[in-house]
Parts: C-alpha cells; structure tokens; sequence
C-alpha cells in the first residue's frame, strides 16, 4: 500500500528537526564543564592529599552566565563555600566569580581562578657561569706582622727571666760567702756572735725564694700570653669566606697561590 507524503509537511518536520540539532549544539557549544581535583582539568595544581582526585565539578553557562558547583567527594571530605567568615559544606550550589571555595579541610581557592589561563612550563635557562668572587686580604699581612712580633716580645721575656734564674743562683752563692769574708777581715782570734754568721745564708735565701717566686709567676704569665696569641692567631689568619686555617703558611705563599684551596675565592692585596 502506497502512502503519499505531503511535501509541505516533510519540509516543515525537516526544519523542526534541524532547530533540534542546532539547539542541541548550542547548549553543547555555551555549556563549560571543569572537573576540579588532583586530576581535574582546573587551570592550577592542587596537590592536597585530602583533595580527592576529581574532588567536584565546575559548570558555566556561557550563554546565561550561570555558575554552579557540584560536589563529587565523600561526605567526610567535603566541598565548601565562603558565607561569611565561615565555610559551609554544599553538594550543589550557584557561585560566582567572587566565592572562596574550600575542598577538604585546608585548599582553598577563589572561582575566579578557574578562568585563568593554564601555567605554561617555564623553559630551562642556560646554566650561567659563576662569577669568580676576588677578596681582599691586605688585612691579613697585618694579622702575621702583629703575630710574630708579639711573638718575640714573649720570647724576650721568658729569655730575661731565664738570666734572672740564672743571676739568682749566683747571688745566693756570693750572699752565702758573706760570712768567711766578715771572718777573715776581722780575724780568727774575735769572737764574733752566731747571728753574723746567719746574715749570708739568710740574705741568701730570702734573695732567691723572692726572685724564684717573681720567675715563677712571670713564666706563667708569658705562657698564658702566648696560648692566647696563637689562638688568635689561628682564628684571625684564614680564608675569610669559607674561614679555613692559614696557620703556619706565609703571607706571601698565600697571596702567590691567588686563592683558597677550599673555597677557591680569589684573593688580592689592595695595599700593593
């Protein structure tokens, strides 16, 4: 059985049809859809573990302008918004490009951020060569000139207090001899009191138990004085970046060298 078609109304089913479609593509095409997460398509990383991977779902109508944010996280996680000074939890709610968005218990974000244009990958920059840092250390031929003449004065010190040690021997002898000497010139045949006889040994002994003791407490002295100077020595003569000890090498080895060995900084003497 054969049934004729109107073609009026063929025409008019074809244009509905093709309204349909185009209507259909229209919302397709003013429809944006933003999964947000740790794998979401959002224009910025979130790599908050309490973040779920596609944590909620962002959609705009571009066509209307309406906003409106789906929560796709398990309850005990959860998507809020700002209202107020507080968030509150929501499983749908319209936004708009001024509302703070929490996921989880700590990322938050403003929706306005949704529509910034992804990071691009910063490319790699040309390794620079660093520039060879030259100090000055004029400072230290200083420091090695005030060492070793300190140095010497103690040296001259304990020398003069070595001949003091020496003299004070040779005096208690001369002191002890005292007493033969009154002897002889006075003659056998006086009697002369005991004390006379007491007077050189005397003199002796107190001369060498006062310049033992002055000795002792200056040796001790010049050996307090000079632990502090090598100590200050070692600390003061170094490399002045990376501080390693120059002790024991001359000044002028170091500046012939023209750098730490540690460090590798250069030096120079501005005084020269």
């Amino acid at each position: 059985m054969l049934v004729h078609l109107d073609p009026f109304v063929m025409g008019l089913n074809g244009l509905i049809s093709c309204f349909t479609n185009t209507v259909s593509e229209l919302n397709i095409i003013t429809m944006r859809q933003i999964i947000i997460g740790r794998e979401g398509n959002q224009p910025f990383a979130i790599n908050d573990e309490y973040v779920s991977r596609q944590h909620a779902i962002f959609t705009y109508d571009e066509r209307t302008g309406l906003m409106t944010l789906t929560d796709k996280s398990r309850p005990e996680v959860g998507t809020f918004i700002r209202m107020g000074n507080q968030f509150q939890q929501i499983t749908q709610c319209n936004v708009d490009a001024t509302t703070d968005i929490r996921l989880g218990p700590f990322f938050t974000f403003r929706v306005g951020q949704l529509f910034q244009s992804p990071a691009q990958p910063q490319q790699p920059s040309k390794p620079q060569k660093p520039k060879l840092e030259k100090i000055d250390i004029a400072y230290l031929r200083k420091v090695a000139e005030n060492y070793e003449e300190t140095k010497l004065k103690l040296e001259q010190k304990q020398a003069n207090i070595n001949s003091l040690r020496t003299l004070s021997l040779v005096g208690s002898l001369a002191a002890g001899a005292i007493s033969p000497i009154i002897t002889n010139m006075v003659g056998k045949d006086v009697e002369i009191p005991l004390y006379y006889h007491l007077i050189g040994p005397g003199i002796a002994v107190i001369f060498l138990v006062a310049l033992m003791m002055y000795c002792s407490k200056a040796s001790k002295d010049i050996i307090l004085k000079k632990s502090q100077n090598d100590k200050n020595y070692k600390i003061s003569f170094c490399c002045p970046k990376c501080h390693v000890p120059f002790a024991g090498k001359l000044y002028e080895n170091i500046l012939a060298e023209g750098k730490c060995p540690k460090c590798k900084v250069e030096f120079y003497d501005s005084k020269i």
